[in-house]
């Protein structure tokens, strides 16, 4: 979408920002950056406490059975509140003239037959949330948290052919509670019947807030990185697969189901509309500002770090996650593949980005601390470098190893539990049995473990190539230690990323301002346009902290890498003994 009006009109804005909202579990937050993509302007409303007459806990109502879920009106009243806080900070509405978004993954929203209509006749003298409560066929909007379609996923993975594995080679991950199918699945199968008849179009929550910016009365599609987390879409061959269609809607017609879907943007950098008249007219935002597709809130915030193939994202939080950029397709049932959210390569070449997504990270390291460590992570750290590389045997290695489960793990699936081993022998009684010396290696185990975890599986993404550096972020970024040791197993140099901590908010904003690049050179890259602006900002500082803040980056660790062929040698006897938890665990 371009116009010789619209860029000459866009040109003379001075003093121009490009906006990047996040519509996550607990908050909508929006970032603004300047042409150099320096955050000028951050604000967020937290559901809870901003809106409690909707009675949610960190942003979302659990009931019985798995069910959690969100209000729709809560998340449209958040609008209107984000835009009241905006204006009183006098943010100049008008200077905005682009904008992208991202939404938590999974979740969905769905919109009845009246909702184009209502869309298209928005009033500027009301607030959005009172105008659209018949827009929507139901009140609620489904939460990642979810976990009440687990008979679906099980039905789906029977049926399909190839099971988890080929489902993962399909939609590029295995059936998930929380992704979109499922609950879809679930709605037709043991839901309000009416609710699914009323329903006219099924959004993420990343295209319904797009849908909510435009407001001209189209849903907006889906960015293909948040559709490849629905378990519907064919990521390979880039359209819906219809055996996963029929299966999710069993006894109907898969193509009702496809009809309720919408298009999927594969262009991530297109501008897919402009903002709506309600926007201008109530808010003075500028009528020619563009909108870009919105996406999940793990591509935007992989988009925050402009990551290039062989680098990596680890958020060390209560659930550790890793977030990889790839220029291969290499789908496993024990992570997620997506499609990148910077797109294409300019030569045309497929990327994605890979994402593991483990239960366990702090809770477990917490533990540890707070069992053995007197509650101090002073001691911790002590007894983590008072460890040491044990040296292999042929098939096992010298010394304690554990594996920390303290809630039921998704990698490797189905594992609970701590499980110890002693040389390579598991040891049934477990910590019991360990002696008062052996009890203080538990703190570098704990981190060894989770770490050789993420090794593994990164090889087999990467084709056993070493990670070229990795970003950390979540709680244990700040433990120098922590850092340290993932370097030396992970065999790159680790950083932590440095300005604000709204990453997800951030990469939409990136995009936002890729979208308008593109307007003027529609070949442009994202890593060139993101890279060109901070250049540029960055010749204008001689300060090396100033430019270490302007690159996005910290460095905190560099690898020893005799340490790192030493965990390579030990890394065949951890598998084989998490390999032997995995038998244990379905024997019980």
């Amino acid at each position: 979408m371009s116009s010789s009006s619209q860029d000459a009109s866009l040109t003379f804005v001075e003093k121009k920002l490009f906006m990047g909202l996040d519509c996550s579990t607990q908050g909508l937050k929006a970032v603004a950056v300047n042409e150099n993509l320096e955050v000028v302007y951050e604000i967020k409303v937290d559901f809870s406490l901003e809106l409690p007459g909707f009675g949610t806990k960190s942003g979302v109502h659990v009931h019985s059975g798995g069910v959690v879920n969100a209000p729709v009106d809560m998340y449209l009243q958040a609008i209107d509140l984000l835009l009241e806080k905006l204006k009183i900070i006098n943010f100049p509405f008008n200077n905005v003239i682009s904008i992208s978004g991202a939404g938590q993954q999974h979740a969905m929203v769905l919109f009845s037959s009246r909702a184009s209509s209502l869309l298209s006749n928005l009033s500027a003298f009301q607030p959005i949330a009172s105008q659209l409560a018949d827009a929507f066929s139901s009140p609620t909007v489904t939460n990642w948290q979810d976990s009440s379609t687990k008979l679906d996923c099980k039905e789906i993975t029977e049926a399909f052919s190839g099971g988890s594995d080929g489902l993962a080679q399909t939609t590029g991950s295995k059936a998930h509670a929380r992704f979109t199918g499922p609950q879809i699945r679930k709605l037709v199968s043991r839901g309000v019947p009416e609710v699914w008849e009323m329903t006219e179009k099924i959004a993420l929550v990343s295209n319904w807030l797009a849908t909510m910016i435009c407001a001209d009365g189209e849903i907006k599609g889906y960015d293909e990185a948040d559709a490849s987390g629905m378990n519907l879409w064919d990521l390979p061959n880039r359209r819906w697969s219809s055996e996963v269609l029929s299966l999710t809607v069993p006894n109907r017609n898969p193509l009702e189901l496809e009809s309720k879907l919408t298009g999927v943007e594969i262009d991530p950098g297109r501008a897919i509309g402009r903002v709506g008249k309600w926007w201008v007219d109530r808010w003075n935002f500028n009528k020619e500002c563009i909108v870009a597709p919105f996406t999940g809130d793990n591509p935007s915030t992989l988009l925050s770090f402009i990551l290039s193939p062989g680098d990596a994202v680890i958020s060390l939080g209560t659930s550790d996650t890793v977030l990889l950029a790839s220029n291969e397709y290499l789908p496993s049932p024990d992570y997620h593949v997506f499609a990148s959210p910077a797109g294409d390569s300019q030569s045309g070449q497929r990327r994605y980005m890979s994402m593991l997504c483990y239960k366990n990270g702090s809770l477990s390291r917490e533990r540890v601390r707070e069992t053995h460590c007197g509650s101090s992570w002073d001691t911790f750290n002590q007894q983590v470098l008072a460890g040491y590389v044990s040296t292999p045997t042929v098939d096992s290695n010298v010394g304690i190893t554990t594996f920390n489960y303290d809630k039921p793990e998704i990698i490797p699936s189905g594992v609970s539990g701590i499980h110890i081993f002693r040389d390579g022998i598991y040891l049934p009684g477990g910590e019991v049995e360990l002696s008062e010396n052996e009890l203080k290696e538990l703190p570098r185990r704990v981190l060894e473990s989770q770490f050789l975890s993420f090794r593994k599986r990164v090889a087999s993404i990467l084709k056993g190539e070493r990670l070229n550096r990795v970003f950390v972020a979540g709680g244990g970024s700040v433990n120098p230690v922590i850092t340290k040791l993932l370097s030396d197993i992970l065999g790159c140099p680790v950083y932590v990323a440095s300005g604000s901590s709204q990453g997800c908010a951030i990469g939409a904003a990136y995009r936002a301002a890729w979208a308008h690049k593109k307007l003027f050179s529609p070949g442009v890259s994202f890593e060139e346009v993101v890279n060109t602006a901070r250049m540029e900002l960055y010749d204008q500082k001689t300060d090396t902290v100033e430019r270490d803040a302007i690159a996005g980056m910290k460095k905190v660790a560099d690898p020893d890498l005799s340490a790192w062929n030493a965990y390579g040698a030990l890394l065949p006897g951890w598998e084989k003994m998490e390999d032997r938890v995995v038998d244990i665990c379905k024997d019980e």
